[in-house]
């Protein structure tokens, strides 16, 4: 791993880099700029998307892509630029060639996320239609881990080696949410985002990696979704309840990008135009099209059979 002397910034410049992609917080944008952008330049990156993009379409869960990827050749390890997965901090030290790998990760208001996670397990089909919101908020287990609705942002970060933290309702501890704070300004961090404060966060994480014009369009939507203002106070309250450490994050996520924005540059930047993104915008604009495509296939796998209860690149 590099380590700047002088400033003790985590240099990114060749290093890969890893989406630790929460659930309904406008992490699928964010990957399909990333993808999109990092699969224009080099030319040789066309020819190599999988192993660039960290073979997004092996599955079902995020260690299949994982062991797929210590299969291959040394010099196909090299090639990795970028990984995504609904998993916990540390996959870094699972994932080949990911060793010194940078992160990014997107915080969001955690009343906003509790209802957009309900209206998304019903639209997907995860969870009965019928199912009101005050009985979904009282269920003891999740569909699956990752739609957990109690502190699920502090169990994403406080994980280890990509294992989020499973602990029982109620149990996400002061000291995993301590943990999962420092991650957010940990040198591995090129930005923690809030999806709040969209506009601010993209323009953190471009400067961050040298990328010029970063422009993440709305995806993953959940339709027909309830708003916090329509909801019963007792309703929200209970919310705020389940996610109290979750709430401590949020804050702590705006405080980080308050300084990062302050400061002019970002935590791990001045790094110019160059090194990770050099050359993307030299590529000519048709080219745009049929990459988004080409990653657009990754984030959109089917909505039946079995979920990756660890990760996968469709939220």
């Amino acid at each position: 791993m590099s380590e700047r002397g002088d400033t003790g910034a985590f240099d990114v410049r060749d290093r890969p880099l890893i989406h630790l992609h929460i659930p309904k917080n406008a992490g699928t944008a964010m990957s399909r700029a990333v993808k999109t952008r990092l699969a224009l330049w080099p030319p040789s990156h066309w020819l190599h998307h999988a192993d660039v993009l960290g073979h997004y379409r092996v599955g079902p869960t995020w260690r299949d892509r994982a062991a797929h990827i210590a299969e291959r050749p040394a010099r196909a390890q090299q090639r990795a630029r970028f990984f995504e997965a609904h998993a916990g901090w540390g996959m870094h030290e699972v994932v080949p060639g990911f060793e010194d790998a940078a992160y990014f990760t997107v915080i969001r208001e955690p009343v906003d996320r509790t209802l957009s996670v309900f209206h998304f397990l019903k639209q997907d089909g995860l969870l009965d239609p019928s199912v009101p919101l005050h009985r979904f908020l009282e269920m003891v287990e999740p569909p699956e881990p990752i739609w957990a609705i109690d502190n699920a942002q502090v169990r994403f970060l406080a994980g280890e080696r990509g294992e989020m933290v499973e602990a029982p309702r109620f149990d996400v501890t002061e000291r995993m949410r301590e943990v999962a704070i420092a991650r957010l300004d940990d040198p591995r961090m090129v930005a923690a985002m809030v999806q709040e404060r969209m506009g601010e966060s993209v323009d953190v994480l471009g400067r961050s990696l040298g990328l010029i014009g970063l422009a993440p369009a709305r995806a993953n939507v959940t339709k027909h979704r309830s708003r916090a203002d329509e909801l019963p106070v007792e309703q929200i309250e209970r919310i705020r309840a389940l996610n109290t450490h979750d709430s401590a994050l949020h804050r702590a996520a705006n405080e980080v990008l308050d300084r990062r924005l302050r400061a002019g540059t970002p935590h791990n930047a001045d790094l110019g135009a160059g090194g990770f993104w050099r050359g993307v915008t030299r590529v000519a604009p048709a080219a745009a099209g049929v990459v988004r495509r080409l990653t657009r296939s990754g984030s959109s796998a089917s909505r039946t059979g079995t979920r990756d209860r660890e990760g996968d690149d469709r939220r």
